[in-house]
């Protein structure tokens, strides 16, 4: 039976060896080392290598514990500070979707604002376009009716200074509102209005020049060609301004415009 020394310890049976097995496995170490008996038994190589053994696993499993101590402590922080991080960036994110749909709104708006006011420009200068081609048609007609040549010739002037306030009004209100239109658009338009302008002068320049004069053939020659260049030049000029200001304005061309 193991001997039972004073204080209550109590030697191992014989043949027991701590030194073997598992790490840790066995009673204390204190347990041993107060049992004389078993401490003899095992001779000192044997105890020192128990004590090593039981002291290496101590170290090991403490490391073990630290480093899973020191793993979940890092995840911790870590998923803390991510949390934060998002939380943050989904702020920062929801306060720039705020700024870019105001912006958004703005220009949406004042790209509304935009159209309408070229659309209202557009508009507004084809009608000032074709009122001065009907101006300048009605001054280069070469068949003038009247009840006498004094009424044919009151007509005329009245023709005359209602093309060229047609010419004046169109080019100021061209100037005032191109920086609304295209580029294309402006220099056809620059074209139209110098041609207007050119056919108008070609058909005055023999003013007053009377019939009988030897100049009259030239007269005549002259309004032949301004009423030759408003029926061809200025108003192919002026079709081909209605199909650009359709695109600006969104209308769908006519089927015979389509298929031309």
């Amino acid at each position: 039976a193991p001997k039972r020394h004073p204080g209550g310890s109590v030697d191992a049976p014989r043949g027991t060896c701590y030194s073997e097995g598992k790490a840790g496995a066995g009673p204390p170490l204190s347990t041993i080392l107060n049992c004389p008996g078993t401490c003899r038994r095992m001779g000192g190589s044997s105890l020192i290598t128990l004590i090593s053994n039981r002291l290496k696993a101590a170290v090991a499993s403490e490391y073990k514990r630290k480093d899973e101590e020191f793993l979940r402590e890092v995840d911790s922080t870590y998923k803390l500070k991510e949390e934060g991080f998002k939380a943050a960036l989904l702020g920062e994110l929801e306060g720039t979707k705020a700024g870019y749909a105001k912006v958004l709104d703005e220009n949406r708006i004042r790209f509304s604002q935009l159209h309408a006011d070229q659309a209202e420009a557009t508009k507004n200068l084809y009608s000032r376009l074709a009122r001065l081609r009907s101006a300048l048609q009605a001054v280069t007609i070469p068949f003038k009716q009247g009840k006498s040549h004094e009424e044919i010739e009151q007509r005329c002037n009245e023709n005359m200074k209602a093309a060229a306030e047609a010419h004046n009004d169109c080019r100021a209100f061209f100037e005032e509102n191109r920086i609304l239109l295209p580029e294309d658009i402006c220099v056809d338009t620059d074209n139209l209005l110098n041609e207007a302008k050119s056919i108008y002068i070609e058909y005055t320049v023999y003013d007053g020049i009377s019939d009988t004069s030897r100049q009259s053939d030239r007269k005549y020659q002259a309004q032949d060609r301004a009423y030759e260049r408003v029926k061809g030049d200025l108003t192919d000029m002026l079709r081909r301004l209605e199909k650009r200001f359709r695109d600006i304005l969104g209308v769908v061309p006519r089927m015979e415009e389509t298929d031309a």
